[in-house]
């Protein structure tokens, strides 16, 4: 006869395995529980204290790198004279795609300029009183403008002229100049 040993609920061995496994699986969820508890709570925590930092944050009557502003209102004036030399090639052959190009381009300066606007604080530099101050936002209004005010004259010429100016290059190129017989 062989004797088997099977562990049977009233059996004082098992009751004890049970009650040691209730135990410990009660003890992982409650430092479970405890651990998210915590966690969301420094999280909270953190956000509520945090402190914004970057390159476009400046202290509220903070100042302004005025050279590095300076500097980059250069570039800005160099990249848009660039930008308005290939103003002429569009006048030249007026063609959509061409068009469509430089406006998108001209898009690109207007963001870059904007976000040199945000960066340099323009506004509160021209009402500093300062005659430095001053003339760099003058300069800055004024990239602004003459970008706007040759966009706007192409987009004008684009709807007013260009079909136009088209037709008669189409019936200049029909017209046979060769000597008659």
């Amino acid at each position: 006869m062989s004797s088997q040993s099977t562990a049977t609920p009233t059996d004082p061995d098992y009751r004890k395995y049970r009650r040691f496994m209730a135990v410990l699986t009660l003890s992982l969820i409650t430092t479970s529980v405890i651990w998210v508890l915590f966690s969301v709570g420094l999280t909270i925590s953190r956000r509520a204290s945090l402190t914004p930092t970057g390159d476009g944050m400046r202290p509220v009557g903070g100042s302004v790198d005025l050279s590095a502003c300076r500097d980059e209102l250069a570039a800005h004036a160099g990249a848009l004279e660039h930008h308005l030399e290939n103003f002429h090639h569009l006048l030249g052959s007026y063609q959509p795609d061409d068009a469509q190009t430089w406006a998108e381009e001209g898009l690109l300066w207007r963001h870059a300029w904007f976000d040199m606007t945000t960066r340099c604080q323009f506004s509160a530099l021209g009402a500093s009183g300062s005659k430095v101050h001053e003339r760099m936002a003058i300069a800055h209004a004024s990239l602004g403008d003459i970008q706007a005010r040759v966009t706007a004259e192409l987009k004008r010429f684009g709807t007013d002229h260009a079909n136009r100016l088209q037709q008669i290059r189409s019936q200049l190129e029909k017209i046979d100049i060769s000597p008659a017989p």
